[in-house]
């Protein structure tokens, strides 16, 4: 997977955020 040069690091960002974030939710709720 090649990073585009308009959004470079919006996806690493977003992936870990959201995956942490869920994670961290999925955890509370459990």
């Amino acid at each position: 997977m090649q990073p585009t040069m308009e959004t470079p690091f919006e996806i690493p960002y977003i992936l870990g955020i959201d995956v942490r974030e869920l994670l961290m939710l999925i955890k509370k709720t459990i």
